[in-house]
């Protein structure tokens, strides 16, 4: 199992990157299929970047509640970037 950020980085603000290309070219040289797994809760938590909470709340990035919820897996051949954002943005969305 390899777990993949397709974004190519930690978002700032809490909002959802472009997915790069590059995971099509994983998944075409490694045909296995895909799991889509959102992180929701991580802007309002300890790990948040740039404009989540600072750390004057440390006693209550504790406490924060992050989940990961993981969808069906794609067949690699139907994977591409821009639909697997899709796929992710419907889970942060509680749209599974």
């Amino acid at each position: 199992l390899l777990c993949v950020f397709p974004e190519g980085r930690i978002t700032s603000d809490g909002v959802m990157s472009v997915f790069r290309p590059e995971i099509e070219r994983i998944v075409r040289r490694n045909p296995v299929p895909v799991i889509p797994i959102a992180l929701r809760g991580l802007a309002d938590s300890l790990f948040a970047r740039g404009s989540g909470r600072s750390l004057r709340n440390f006693p209550w990035l504790l406490w924060a509640k992050i989940s990961l919820i993981a969808g069906a897996p794609i067949a690699p051949e139907a994977v591409t970037a821009d639909g697997l954002r899709e796929d992710v943005a419907r889970l942060l969305q509680g749209r599974e």
